[in-house]
């Protein structure tokens, strides 16, 4: 989730960095009940040669028999030049909704459960315009004249484009307004909700 849905593991992505990973974990006990002083498996060197390759980032078989998590660390440098090598081939466009994606929190309406009593369901096509939007998938088949108008009857000469990004800046029908009411109401209600519960 935090890389715009990449981090869905791929084996053959992080294989290399799992293995070397447990490796430097159970480097201690191996050699143990070895009776050796130190153990590094055969393989490690080149698998870790290889994550240099592809991350950019040395490190040594030592100093990774210490660091905490260091699986995780691994595997993230990997799906960070992932998303680093995507991003350099991708358009402008896609580059901004993955790097929107991929800020903190941008993928929480994914992760929240449908409670329509704390404002939290989503209907179906609104779910499905969201996932489209986020995937960066068109919503309409072609461009059309926007439809929104003030309240003072000015109608919008803009174009409305076949994935909706006009929508979120458009200045001329309710969509910002109500945005805007709708965060204001969520921030109330959340600090209600903390005022009126004892400490």
């Amino acid at each position: 989730m935090k890389f715009a849905g990449l981090g869905v593991n791929q084996t053959k992505v992080i294989a290399g960095s799992a293995y070397v990973g447990s490796c430097a974990l159970t480097r201690d006990l191996v050699a143990a009940l070895l009776g050796q002083n130190s153990y590094e498996p055969t393989g490690v060197a080149e698998l870790l040669s290889l994550q240099e390759a592809a991350t950019g980032t040395f490190h040594d078989f030592e100093s990774l028999s210490t660091t905490p998590s260091v699986q995780q660390l691994l595997s993230t440098e990997r799906h960070v030049a992932v998303c680093t090598q995507l991003r350099a081939k991708v358009s402008v466009r896609s580059q901004n909704l993955m790097l929107a994606s991929t800020m903190p929190h941008a993928s929480d309406w994914l992760l929240a459960p449908p409670i329509p009593g704390l404002g939290l369901a989503l209907g179906s096509d609104c779910f499905r315009t969201a996932v489209k939007f986020h995937l960066g998938m068109p919503l309409f088949n072609e461009p059309f004249p926007c439809a929104a108008v003030t309240s003072s009857g000015v109608v919008c000469e803009c174009q409305m484009d076949i994935y909706g990004d006009h929508a979120l800046c458009c200045h001329n029908g309710a969509s910002l307004v109500f945005r805007h009411n709708s965060i204001r109401g969520i921030l109330a209600t959340r600090h209600e909700l903390l005022v009126s519960v004892p400490l």
